[in-house]
This record gives C-alpha cells, structure tokens and sequence, in this order.
C-alpha cells in the first residue's frame, strides 16, 4: 500500500489521519469528562483542561491537512 490513494483503496496517509484523529477526538472526550473527577481549583484540574484545548487545537489542524490531502488525492471507487 502506498502513501497515495488510488482508484482502489484509500492510502496509508489518509487511513493514519483517520484513525489517528479518531483517537485524539476520543482522548478529548475522555479528559474533559473526567475533569469532574479532580477538585475545582487543582492543577491536575487545569491540567486536564489544558491538554483538552490542545488537542482541539491538533484536530483543528489536522482537519486543515486532512482536507488539503483530500483535495489532492483521488477518492477510490466505492
């Protein structure tokens, strides 16, 4: 498989922004939701905050890349 996609199969790129968006959403969930567990105020608290809008911001940018690399690749046949 290569990088590219072709008119087949999407390419690894594409397959490792997929899932590796995938993961940073769900990471992003996961710590904001268990922000309730540490007290209001704690620097594990603002921590947790903090990792959380860094990885809104790496989503944002790798929806940016995700897109760019869409516009420039083929799409495979259904």
């Amino acid at each position: 498989m290569g990088l590219r996609n072709t008119t087949q199969a999407f390419g690894s790129v594409t397959r490792v922004l997929h899932w590796g968006m995938a993961l940073v959403i769900v990471v992003a969930i996961a710590l904001i939701e268990l922000t309730d567990l540490a007290p209001r105020g704690s620097a594990l608290r603002r921590g947790m905050r903090d990792w959380h809008m860094q990885s809104g911001l790496l989503i944002l940018a790798l929806v940016w890349f995700r897109v760019a690399w869409r516009l420039s690749n083929t799409l495979p046949a259904i």
